[in-house]
């Protein structure tokens, strides 16, 4: 039983990884640039707090839609469903929905979004609420953030491709690669 757990974890921590790296590399780019952009659109301009704050908000919202569309666009793309390859074995992933492979890449990616990310939110949304109330609202940083939301995702991971609910299922085939 824990070599199985083990590997499962192993699995959707690589399945996981595949989607991650590519978001946070979308993130720190895309709100690098939007910062250097809000701060050219306003240094000079004498603004007051409040309006250095309307920035700030208006930065963020941008930066959450741009991810939001970013995180969609990578479910579409083949680059999480390439096989992996570990321990001498090749695993193969498709999503079958009611007993049948999904074939639109379109609806592959609205049903691999939403079952990971309702499952990311159940899980992360309570613990950042912990951090918060113990914290007294001061926040934690960055690394504190950072680490609720990998382990988070990779909880989510794990749950979503092993302990399935609903009609869509992540099917996942291991075959053992041969050495010549």
């Amino acid at each position: 039983m824990r070599p199985i757990l083990f590997e499962n974890a192993w699995v959707s921590l690589m399945i996981f990884w595949r989607y991650v790296w590519r978001l946070w590399f979308f993130m720190a780019l895309t709100g690098t640039g939007l910062s250097f952009s809000f701060y050219a659109a306003t240094h000079g301009r004498g603004l007051s707090q409040a309006g250095d704050l309307h920035m700030l908000y208006w930065e963020a919202l941008m930066l959450m839609l741009a991810i939001s569309v970013y995180s969609i666009l990578i479910w579409h793309s083949q680059s999480l469903y390439k096989p992996l390859h570990a321990k001498r074995a090749t695993i193969t992933m498709w999503l079958e929905r009611k007993g049948q492979v999904v074939p639109s890449r379109w609806r592959r990616m609205w049903i691999c979004w939403w079952a990971f990310n309702w499952r990311y939110a159940l899980i992360s949304l309570p613990l950042f609420w912990i951090v918060a109330a113990l914290s007294k609202g001061q926040s934690l940083g960055l690394p504190m953030d950072a680490a609720i939301s990998l382990w988070s995702g990779w909880l989510a991971m794990w749950w979503w491709l092993f302990h399935p609910l609903g009609k869509s299922h992540f099917m996942l085939q291991r075959s053992s690669e041969e050495r010549a």
